[in-house]
């Protein structure tokens, strides 16, 4: 219910506020709004993490969660990334009102959809006859005492987040749009591409998903986090040496072909780190009950996000300064030119 409701809120972002004509008062507007909309969606993050938590503690089972996971959320963000150009397309650019509107009608109900399956699927797991009875009730200062005490948290929660860090700089929205129009001015071929990269996303994560069963949640994080790196270098060198200058750059030619490929690499590397990483968040909670008796998923599921979610808005911060620095106060948008500066831009992101 909490993510139905932070969806209501966001909504308001596109219906409410650009109506109010007078400037501050959209902003104070803008930032009440989306600041309970954030609220709104870490609570359901985090009882996301805890539910996972729950549904099973067998080893060889609970790497199936970041498999699945990672399917659905692949084949849901890939619908994202061919509709989105598409509709920029059909409404002349992001800035369009309509382009918003028509999102919120797709994927607002599929939200809401998504929520009540989640409920129905964790309702017979979701009993008290599962867990350590806590002998004691949790306290705020046990947020503290469970990082300080569990290591393998502080472990989690580093790793994840500087891997966090660069997947909400590299696959950001203006990023995509800095890359496919303004630099490769092929703003289309990001759908093409984003159905290449579903398609090695859910191959790779088959091999994945074996190997953390094998081997462990740990070992499958490292292999992911080297394939993610390796291929981001890969598009790095690739675009250095193809870079167009803002000329159109098909998909069929020989440049288009070596970038598509790189770059469908590069993207399933990020979404994989990121599957990865769901497992090991309840590998953590079980191991806060064994050894300390405190069966807390839902607390080490808010620890866990409070810093997902800080390093997401870090993350967009970073890259809203350095588009600062290279534009100036002008807005990124299909009619944006190309320049050298949004060129090292990208390659720094």
């Amino acid at each position: 219910s909490s993510s139905a409701a932070s969806d209501v809120y966001k909504r308001q972002l596109y219906t409410l506020i650009n109506r109010i004509s007078i400037k501050v008062l959209a902003y104070l507007a803008f930032i009440v709004v989306y600041a309970i909309y954030v609220l709104g969606y870490t609570c359901q993050t985090a009882t996301t993490k805890a539910g996972q938590t729950i549904l099973t503690h067998d080893p060889k089972i609970r790497p199936l969660m970041a498999f699945f996971d990672t399917i659905y959320s692949t084949i849901l963000f890939t619908s994202f990334g061919v509709i989105l150009p598409l509709l920029a397309k059909r409404y002349g650019g992001l800035s369009n009102q309509n382009v918003f509107n028509m999102m919120m009608l797709i994927y607002m109900p599929l939200s809401l959809l998504f929520t009540i399956l989640a409920i129905i699927g964790i309702k017979d797991r979701d009993n008290d006859k599962y867990f350590f009875k806590n002998k004691e009730k949790i306290r705020f200062s046990d947020f503290l005492g469970v990082l300080r005490h569990n290591k393998p948290l502080r472990l989690l929660i580093a790793c994840a987040a500087s891997d966090k860090l660069a997947q909400t700089i590299a696959g950001h929205t203006l990023v995509t749009t800095l890359l496919f129009r303004v630099i490769l001015n092929n703003y289309t071929l990001s759908s093409s591409l984003s159905i290449g990269v579903s398609i090695a996303t859910i191959l790779i994560i088959f091999f994945s998903t074996k190997i953390a069963a094998s081997n462990g949640q740990k070992k499958a994080f490292q292999i992911a986090s080297f394939f993610s790196l390796i291929t981001s270098i890969l598009l790095l060198i690739i675009m250095l040496i193809i870079n167009p200058k803002g000329q159109m750059i098909n998909g069929f030619s020989f440049k288009g072909i070596i970038f598509s490929l790189s770059f469908i690499l590069m993207r399933a590397g990020i979404t994989l780190t990121q599957g990865v990483v769901i497992p090991m968040i309840a590998d953590c909670a079980d191991y806060e009950a064994y050894k300390y008796k405190k069966n807390v998923p839902g607390l080490i599921g808010t620890l866990f996000s409070f810093v997902d979610k800080l390093v997401s808005s870090i993350g967009t911060s970073i890259l809203s300064v350095m588009l600062l620095i290279a534009m100036g106060h002008e807005s990124l948008d299909v009619s944006t030119k190309y320049t050298t500066g949004l060129f090292i831009v990208f390659l720094t992101v």
